[in-house]
């Protein structure tokens, strides 16, 4: 028999709704028939991740703080002897009473996906004014001692501004930030201009000039989110960024454990339209899931 390949994480997308509105998302033209997840399957693919051995979820969406069961799937998680992590626009961590009944209910630790670099940045992508709650979403994270990162989706004018965010952050105690590029959807109806615009190869030179002179970015590690392959670097900008790109749901090994809100395994969760097979219909234990991937995905 083969040997069973152990995941350390698993991503879980509970729903495709958010309280934003970024007009780059990757998921805006995405299929969203199924909007929430239903709790049964998501108790059952929390259950069966524990059963492999997995060791941490990771709870997406859409907005997983909007989804009515993550307090549910929090708990189920500490049942099962396993990390909980969400990754949030965080707007509603604003609220302090909502943070704590999350960690109450079992979070340990929280990525924040952050949408803009300063207000009008935010204003322009999200269509909603709001970026003094991220600032104190992040203030709040920072006092409860709650383990948390931030991650930004690089665009021309977020890398403008980018110096006068990271100073704040790190006056704020943050840490970490992954940084990552756009991905243009396929197929669909886009502001194609902006996305090329938008391209790791125009953006990384200028990420690269502004990174240079960004005093926090000494004492914060930062890393770049990269799915696919950056070629052609000039030597310099290649060592600069040597050791910092990284692709975290693949691990450059494994096919990751990522799941729609369908239950079906995606190739990347940022491609959220690129599935695999299902639970419940190709496998219902991580032994046949494991089989299933060895078999049809390689």
């Amino acid at each position: 028999m083969d040997e069973i390949v152990r995941h350390y994480c698993s991503w879980i997308t509970v729903n495709r709704l958010c309280n934003m509105d970024c007009f780059w998302c990757y998921d805006r033209y995405g299929e969203k028939a199924e909007l929430n997840m239903h709790k049964d399957l998501l108790f059952d693919l929390i259950d069966m991740c524990g059963e492999g051995g997995v060791k941490k979820v990771v709870f997406l969406g859409g907005e997983p703080l909007i989804y009515p069961y993550l307090s549910d799937g929090l708990k189920r998680c500490k049942e099962k002897g396993m990390l909980a992590e969400i990754t949030t626009n965080g707007l509603l961590l604003s609220d302090k009473t909502h943070l704590d009944a999350l960690l109450q209910a079992g979070l340990d630790s929280v990525m924040l996906s952050l949408k803009g670099s300063n207000r009008d940045n935010y204003i322009h992508t999200t269509g909603i004014d709001c970026f003094d709650s991220i600032v104190k979403a992040i203030d709040n994270l920072s006092g409860c001692g709650i383990k948390f990162g931030l991650s930004a989706v690089l665009t021309a004018s977020f890398i403008e501004h980018l110096d006068d965010l990271m100073e704040l952050l790190s006056e704020k105690g943050a840490r970490l930030i992954v940084f990552s590029f756009l991905k243009e959807p396929q197929g669909a109806e886009c502001d194609r201009a902006f996305f090329e615009a938008n391209s790791p190869e125009i953006l990384l030179p200028m990420f690269y000039d502004k990174l240079k002179t960004v005093a926090a970015a000494k004492t914060m590690k930062w890393l770049v989110e990269c799915c696919c392959p950056i070629t052609e670097l000039e030597k310099e900008i290649e060592y600069f960024f040597d050791g910092r790109f990284h692709c975290s749901c693949k691990n450059h090994k494994l096919v990751p454990l990522a799941f729609d809100t369908f239950g079906r395994l995606l190739y990347c969760n940022t491609l959220p339209d690129i599935t695999y097979g299902q639970y419940g219909v190709d496998f219902k234990t991580y032994e046949q899931m494991q089989q299933f991937i060895r078999q049809n995905i390689g």
